[in-house]
């Protein structure tokens, strides 16, 4: 009389310790899962005072002519020597968005977590200022591509920090006085009798760049009627 318990059992163990070849195990498709920018660069630029969380607003902003990195979690790990990474955006006529370099972040994953990477992007300091949706990042692997559309906008600011910006600003009070500074004195009546208050600019609050971006793609629309 046949055991089937027995040979149940022996079944399972030749299968449990038996090495199948890599090739018979079917390559899980490439995706890229999120994308966001480094709070390390945008304190770099001096961009992370603007306030896009807790807002109906979100994005962020950069400095042209300056690098920033941003943080890719895709679904399998990739060989950085082989992988081909490019991006875009809308209107990249005018502004192109340089991919620089890669390098994989090495820390300890919980099971079905993906893997980091992180991408070096930059902008020419002449490159004008914009507001850029569908800022797309392609990750092309083997053969195989796959492409992550970011699903917020990306502001390009003018640098006042760099001396090749024709904007640039070297004196840094000045840069205090005209652009960080978020409260500013301001003068009003008489000579003989003069009041001084506050002035909040307000020009951290994400709907600032919404509006300013509107009003001058505004205006570029007219001069082209």
């Amino acid at each position: 009389m046949i055991n089937f318990r027995a040979v149940l059992l022996i079944l399972i163990q030749v299968f449990s310790v038996h090495s199948f070849p890599d090739a018979d195990i079917p390559k899980v498709g490439l995706k890229v899962m999120s994308l966001e920018v480094e709070k390390e660069s945008l304190i770099y630029q001096g961009t992370d005072k603007f306030r896009f969380e807790n807002s109906k607003f979100y994005g962020f902003a950069v400095r042209r002519g300056a690098p920033f990195n941003i943080s890719v979690e895709l679904n399998r790990e990739i060989d950085l020597s082989k992988v081909e990474f490019g991006v875009s955006a809308d209107n990249s006529e005018d502004v192109i968005f340089n991919f620089v370099t890669c390098h994989g972040i090495d820390t300890e994953k919980e099971p079905n977590e993906g893997f980091f990477y992180i991408l070096e992007i930059t902008t020419e300091a002449d490159d004008p200022i914009g507001r850029h949706l569908d800022f797309a990042l392609n990750v092309g692997d083997e053969g195989e591509k796959t492409i992550f559309t970011y699903p917020f906008p990306i502001y390009v600011l003018f640098n006042p920090y760099n001396s090749k910006d024709s904007a640039y600003m070297p004196d840094p009070e000045v840069r205090q006085s005209h652009l960080e500074t978020e409260v500013s004195a301001y003068f009003q009546g008489e000579a003989s009798d003069v009041e001084v208050d506050q002035w909040y600019f307000a020009q951290y609050e994400p709907i600032m760049l919404e509006a300013v971006f509107y009003l001058i793609e505004e205006a570029e629309c007219n001069a082209t009627v």
